[in-house]
C-alpha cells in the first residue's frame, strides 16, 4: 500500500484558555493523504500516479504529520488533540471507519511528534483530507529539531 501525504500550510496562533486564563499554542495541521496512488485526469478517465499493483478495499495507514512541530513530552499532559477527516476521493463507494491523532515520541526519545491513524474501506482512487488541531501549554513547545526532522 502506497501513501502520499500533501500538507497545507500550518497555522499557529497563541490563544488564552477560557477556564484558566493560561496562554496556549493552537496549531492547525491540514492536508491530503492519497492511499494506493494519487489520481490525475487523463481524458475522460482517472489515471493512477505511482506504482501499479493490487488494490485492496481495506485501508489502514499510520503516518506522522509531515509539517509537525516538535513537542516536549513533559508538557503534554494538559494538551488536547482533535482530528477531523473527510473523503476527497472514494472510488465508487467508501467510508472512513476511524481516525485518531496521538503524540508519539521520536524513536531517539526526544522530541515528540503528532501521528495520525486512518482506517477506511474504499476502492480506488482514495484520498482523505485531514485536519489536526493541537492545543498545548507553551512549555510543550520545543526548539529541538525542525519540521524537516519529522520521522517517516
Amino acid at each position: 500500500m502506497s501513501l502520499e501525504v500533501i500538507p497545507q500550510p500550518r497555522v499557529d496562533t497563541l490563544v488564552t484558555d477560557a477556564g484558566s486564563g493560561e496562554q496556549r499554542r493552537r496549531t492547525e495541521y491540514t492536508g491530503t493523504a492519497w492511499i494506493d496512488g494519487r489520481a490525475e485526469a487523463a481524458g475522460l478517465t482517472l489515471k493512477r500516479i505511482g506504482q501499479p499493483g493490487m488494490i485492496l478495499p481495506g485501508k489502514d495507514v499510520t503516518f506522522f504529520v509531515p509539517d509537525c512541530l516538535p513537542y516536549v513530552r513533559e508538557g503534554l499532559e494538559r494538551a488536547q488533540l482533535t482530528v477531523t477527516t473527510a473523503m476527497q476521493a472514494s472510488g465508487d463507494t467508501g467510508a472512513i471507519l476511524g481516525a485518531e491523532a496521538a503524540f508519539v515520541d521520536d524513536p531517539s526519545g526526544s522530541p515528540t511528534w503528532i501521528q495520525l491513524h486512518v482506517s477506511a474501506h474504499s476502492g480506488w482512487p482514495f484520498a482523505v483530507s485531514y485536519r489536526v488541531v493541537a492545543l498545548v501549554p507553551l512549555e510543550s513547545d520545543s526548539d529541538v529539531g525542525s519540521a524537516g526532522d519529522v520521522p517517516v
